[in-house]
């Protein structure tokens, strides 16, 4: 967040050294905590480029568990000990993300970012997050390729229309997904000195193309948020002023014509991907069979005392599952028999 988070509370910027030994003692002592299912405690700083001479902040990648057990509440007082004058830290919380505010004694504080992310999701979100904003960038590639590289993993949207259905997860190894993405994973693993560098990395993908990158050909959500981040924003600067390759031209009319090459180095996908189709075959079918129309026919409702008959329906079995069963093995006949039951009871004749 850069800082940005607790800038009411004279939120500074830092050398390397003195945020790094922020950091560690931040890190240690969550380190040792004990949450309630035993499982040993997490937490990473997140790497930067070793140049870097200022932070704004720290990133810390802690295990959900800290959060879910023991609360940000606790975790100011705790920080506040090791770091500061004993007293809580003052904090803001966003989501899976936790900022807290080390006092320093030239006044102000100095922001720390805790990162909270499940342990299925730890060794991906660490290195996403690393070496500044080169997940982002990485990202756009995945994003021309019909798919999404987060935090959390690399998936596959899977979309019934223009709508949303569910998402695939492809996989959760960092290193795979990188290099199906076309980038050298060796060359990351070397790390980088300074921005030039990760600049470089990401240029050197044999699907890059620089095109994806301007902020013209973004979405106004992305141009936004992409205008605001320094280490992207520093990227379209060095590729007007710098680069000299070839951009990769022959992406294909639709993004599903990547499903097949993603299928084969990721068969587990291709299974889930398919079961997602049998999902929204089966959501089809009860819709086509449940749907207001029918309800309202049968039952002369409209609105919202038509809504409110078709939550009782469903809400007369015992979970979703349940009534998805019923309606999929049901008969026309029977449907209809229960929504006229259902609204006999909304009237109060049962």
């Amino acid at each position: 967040m850069g800082g940005n988070a607790l800038k009411d509370y004279g939120a500074q910027r830092l050398s390397v050294g003195d945020a790094l030994r922020i950091g560690e003692k931040a890190r240690h002592a969550i380190q040792a905590l004990q949450c309630h299912d035993g499982a040993p405690v997490r937490a990473e700083i997140v790497t930067a480029y070793r140049k870097k001479e200022t932070y704004g902040d720290i990133d810390i990648v802690v295990s959900e568990s800290v959060k879910r057990d023991l609360g940000n509440t606790f975790i100011a007082e705790l920080l506040g000990n090791v770091l500061g004058d004993g007293q809580p830290l003052p904090f803001i919380a966003n989501g899976g993300v936790a900022s807290f505010g080390a006092p320093l004694e030239q006044g102000g504080v100095f922001q720390v970012d805790l990162l909270y992310t499940p342990a299925c999701q730890f060794d991906f979100a660490l290195s996403y997050f690393s070496w500044n904003d080169a997940g982002n960038l990485i990202g756009r590639v995945a994003h021309k390729m019909g798919m999404k590289f987060g935090h959390n993993g690399l998936w596959l949207p899977f979309r019934d229309g223009d709508y949303l259905f569910t998402e695939v997860l492809v996989t959760r190894d960092f290193d795979k997904a990188v290099r199906f993405l076309g980038f050298d994973i060796a060359r990351w693993k070397q790390g980088f000195d300074d921005l030039t560098q990760l600049y470089q990395f990401i240029s050197a993908s044999k699907y890059f193309d620089k095109n994806i990158y301007l902020l013209e050909n973004r979405s106004h959500n992305a141009r936004v948020r992409d205008a605001k981040r320094p280490t992207y924003t520093g990227f379209l600067n060095w590729l007007r002023e710098a680069y000299t390759g070839e951009d990769f031209k022959d992406w294909p009319a639709s993004k599903t014509a990547w499903l097949p090459q993603i299928f084969a180095e990721f068969p587990e996908a291709e299974a889930a991907w398919g079961d997602a189709e049998a999902d929204l075959a089966r959501q089809r079918e009860i819709k086509r069979k449940f749907n207001g129309e029918l309800v309202s026919g049968l039952s002369g409702l409209t609105g919202t005392e038509l809504g409110a008959l078709m939550q009782q329906i469903r809400h007369s079995f015992e979970d979703k599952k349940a009534f998805d069963s019923f309606i999929l093995s049901a008969s026309e006949s029977e449907v209809e028999a229960l929504v006229v039951a259902q609204k006999r009871v909304l009237d109060g004749k049962e």
